[in-house]
């Protein structure tokens, strides 16, 4: 029985929980169905922080009812393998940071087998989606753990040639999907990949691996909410890519300098591409991109083919720094903090040279949400921090800057 695109993305939903990151709970799990799993899970009292990203109490009790509601589905899906050896985040200094696991879990409905990656767990994983978009890169760590399982999965389950086997994966576990199909996708018993607001890769990915992409992208498919600000990053494995109509309860503010928290949170739960139908969820309608992410996906793939290797190290490894403890910055991965000289130039006449192409056609989206996400943007990159922006220290460093690239 193929499960439904919803119901994946509910086993999506999830293996977010701590019951599958805490090596002693998720072993107590092996052999259950997601039904009885649903039928013991209290969601009143539940500690917000370990529920599935950007989610409420109430929010996730309407994805653990659907389950509830759905026995003669869920039962029958089997809770097979779960892996959680990685810490996302080491101890440093003697504190015992919060250790985000990253997990993989395995489930089976008869001979389907439905392998499912977790988004990012902590610094080790938010270094690693930085590395997505360094341009002397491909293959990163993450990318091949995550293949690694896929493989051990395969030989502990797929015995028999006539299985049929899903990969499915939200954010950077969507990417992890894309590129077991990248790299699995001629195997006829790998049916179909599911990449739920998932990221893509850089150029040089796309060069290395361009003829697997050509034979396996039809059997990859890109789902992801129409204001979600993950998906827009790189450029996408899949062959066909859908948008659902996104909602979020997160950080709704008409502030728009919190525009770029606001995207990258609310609207990149796996809950905004779900509505509440008799207090279960459904999958959201179809509809087009929203058209600032669409735009801006478009700019953000014009500075990887316009900015030199350099440029982008810094570029992403600021992004990524922002979203990890500052003690556990230079823990993980090269240090690339450092801003190159000339950068501000470069990044800034890349993106003109984009707008004067495009702004008329896309006046309003680019007054209302395009520009004031590139401000938060370069206040991010110039300072690291957006709460403290001393306006004559990043005078200094444009001005600064554009000397530089004068003499250039």
């Amino acid at each position: 029985m193929k499960l439904a695109v919803e119901q994946i993305l509910i086993l999506n939903a999830i293996i977010y929980l701590r019951d599958f990151e805490i090596k002693k709970r998720s072993e107590s799990l092996i052999g259950k169905s997601v039904y009885d799993f649903a039928m013991d899970f209290q969601c009143e009292g539940f500690p917000e922080d370990d529920l599935p990203g950007e989610m409420n109490e109430t929010e996730f009790s309407y994805i653990v009812n659907t389950i509830k509601r759905n026995k003669k589905s869920f039962e029958k899906v089997i809770i097979r393998n779960v892996e959680n050896k990685q810490v996302g985040n080491k101890r440093v200094e003697g504190k015992d940071h919060e250790s985000k696991k990253v997990v993989s879990g395995t489930f089976t409905v008869g001979k389907d087998i439905y392998v499912v990656y977790k988004g990012t767990a902590g610094a080790l994983e938010w270094r690693d989606n930085g590395e997505l978009g360094y341009e002397d890169r491909t293959d990163t760590r993450q990318q091949i753990v995550a293949l690694k399982y896929y493989d051990k999965m395969v030989n502990l389950l797929a015995e028999e040639d006539d299985v049929s086997i899903w990969v499915s994966g939200h954010s950077k576990g969507g990417n992890k999907a894309q590129y077991v199909g990248i790299k699995r996708g001629d195997d006829a018993r790998l049916k179909g990949v599911y990449s739920f607001d998932g990221p893509g890769f850089n150029r040089s990915f796309h060069e290395k691996y361009k003829r697997e992409i050509i034979n396996n992208a039809h059997k990859i498919i890109g789902i992801s909410s129409d204001s979600d600000f993950v998906n827009i990053l790189f450029k996408s494995g899949a062959k066909s890519e859908v948008f659902i109509e996104g909602s979020t309860t997160k950080g709704e503010s008409k502030k728009r300098d919190n525009i770029l928290a606001h995207r990258f949170g609310g609207y990149h739960s796996i809950f905004a591409m779900f509505r509440v139908m008799e207090n279960q969820v459904v999958l959201g309608d179809i509809v087009p991109q929203n058209e600032a992410m669409r735009v801006l996906h478009l700019l953000l793939w014009e500075y990887q083919e316009k900015l030199r290797t350099d440029d982008l190290k810094y570029f992403y490894y600021t992004l990524s720094s922002m979203m990890m403890e500052k003690c556990l910055i230079k823990e993980y991965g090269e240090d690339f903090s450092q801003m190159p000289k000339g950068f501000v130039g470069r990044i800034t006449r890349t993106t003109r040279e984009f707008l004067r192409g495009n702004r008329e056609k896309y006046k309003k989206v680019f007054r209302e949400e395009i520009q004031p996400a590139l401000k938060q943007m370069g206040i991010i990159l110039l300072l690291g921090n957006a709460e403290k922006m001393p306006a004559k220290k990043i005078r200094k460093i444009i001005e600064r800057e554009k000397e530089d690239s004068r003499e250039k």
